[in-house]
């Protein structure tokens, strides 16, 4: 699901962010990164997220980089996205607070 305006492009994952939904989450990315200098990551809605999805969360937020755009998350954050995100050591203790995440994620920003 998505959703444009004027400066930026909303990226939302569903309820399953699993290594199944990869590869055309990617190819989604790569496609609004083209269209926008803002990408926003809506996470709510997430209850299941693993590793290749994280991992393409980390490889989005260094190509906006390189490209000189930016990468935001936006909206709140599930608890199953928070509670693996520490599980799987990128994140030392769930945040509230979605504008300060990019900061508290190890190696992110």
């Amino acid at each position: 699901m998505n959703e444009q305006n004027d400066s930026s492009v909303v990226v939302a994952l569903g309820a399953k962010a699993t290594i199944e939904q990869v590869s055309s989450l990617a190819d989604e990315i790569r496609a609004k990164l083209k269209q926008t200098d803002t990408l926003l990551f809506q996470v709510e809605q997430v209850e299941q997220i693993d590793l290749s999805v994280i991992q393409l969360m980390y490889a989005t937020k260094r190509q906006a980089d390189k490209e000189g755009k930016t990468f935001q998350f936006t909206g709140t954050a599930s608890q199953a996205f928070l509670d693996t995100l520490v599980d799987a050591g990128f994140l030392n203790e769930p945040v509230d607070d979605l504008s300060v995440l990019h900061r508290s994620l190890i190696d992110f920003d």
